[in-house]
């Protein structure tokens, strides 16, 4: 079975091949600056215009399932739409770019990342800042109930040397990055205390 990474090779090689901006995001975005997460989808933040459409389409049929209207209508509302690889089944999620800031941000702030040790190609990936953000974006979407998001956020700010200079200022309110970056000091301690190396999720507060 081929790794989601090779499937991230092959996607990302289209992409390139027809100029369209894109960046990794999500999980294997967080893997990739964080603890690995096992992950049978990939995210994607992508800059696809009307006219990319038909190509895009031509060269992703040629391995993976995609509904041309889905496609088609993800790209008219700036919503996404999925790929699903025939031989692995690793499902690719490709987000539409809004015309939002912090879409287009993580757009500009992205960063080329040797994809794999084992493959030699190097893709655009998210920033650990805007990894982080959108990471609590989604589990503040979520209720913050999500295990998998709060231990994403963790394995990244456990692993890198994030800026929380940077990741509060202009990019999320300041009470409310300081209130998570709160929890996440009490998760570590927590964590030392127990003496195991499994951060909890803070849960709602």
């Amino acid at each position: 079975m081929e790794s989601p990474f090779l499937v991230l090779s092959q996607v990302a090689r289209i992409l390139e091949r027809y100029e369209i901006t894109y960046v990794l995001v999500g999980s294997l975005a967080s893997s990739m600056h964080g603890m690995y997460r096992s992950t049978a989808h990939i995210d994607l933040l992508a800059d696809v215009k009307p006219e990319h459409v038909q190509p895009l389409l031509d060269a992703l049929n040629k391995s993976f399932y995609v509904d041309e209207h889905a496609v088609q209508q993800a790209v008219e509302q700036r919503r996404s739409f999925n790929a699903i690889h025939f031989d692995s089944v690793f499902k690719v999620d490709i987000f539409i770019a809004k015309a939002d800031d912090f879409a287009r941000k993580q757009l500009e702030r992205r960063e080329l990342r040797k994809i794999a040790p084992e493959i030699d190609q190097f893709i655009y990936v998210a920033t650990a800042e805007d990894t982080v953000l959108a990471k609590l974006r989604w589990y503040r979407e979520g209720d913050e109930v999500s295990n998998n998001q709060w231990s994403d956020v963790l394995g990244v700010l456990g692993a890198q040397s994030v800026s929380t200079t940077t990741c509060a200022s202009g990019r999320i309110s300041s009470e409310l990055w300081i209130s998570w970056r709160g929890r996440f000091y009490l998760s570590k301690a927590n964590s030392l205390t127990q003496g195991t190396h499994d951060l909890p999720s803070p849960g709602r507060h």
